[in-house]
C-alpha cells in the first residue's frame, strides 16, 4: 500500500482511491455499487440473527424471573437496605465504641 492511498484501501489500488473502491478504478471514483449492497446485505442479515438471538436471551431472562417470582426465592440471601436510622445509629456506635457510652444513645 502507498503512502497516497488512505487507510483501508485495497491493496493494488491506485493512489488517492477511496477506501471500498475497485483496485482496477480510476483515483477518485466511488465503491463499487454492487460491493456496497452485498456489504449491506450481509450487515442487514448479521443483524437480523442478532435481534432473533437477544428476543430468545430476553425470553428466557423472563421465564427465570418469573419462575423465582412464583417460588419465592427471588430475594432470598439478599441484604435489606438499612434505613438512614439504622446507619447513622451504627455510625454513632462506631464513634463511641471504647468509651464505655456504647449503646446508650
Amino acid at each position: 500500500m502507498s503512502e497516497d492511498n488512505p487507510p483501508g484501501a485495497p491493496p493494488g489500488a491506485p493512489p488517492g482511491s477511496p477506501p471500498g473502491s475497485p483496485p482496477g478504478s480510476p483515483p477518485g471514483s466511488p465503491p463499487a455499487e454492487s460491493d456496497l449492497i452485498q456489504k449491506a446485505t450481509a450487515a442487514a442479515a448479521r443483524l437480523e440473527a442478532a435481534n432473533a438471538k437477544f428476543a430468545e436471551l430476553i425470553a428466557k431472562q423472563e421465564a427465570v424471573i418469573i419462575s423465582q417470582k412464583l417460588a419465592g426465592k427471588s430475594d432470598a440471601g439478599q441484604s435489606m437496605e438499612k434505613t438512614a436510622k439504622t446507619k447513622e445509629d451504627e455510625e454513632v456506635n462506631r464513634f463511641l465504641e471504647g468509651t464505655g457510652y456504647e449503646g446508650t444513645i
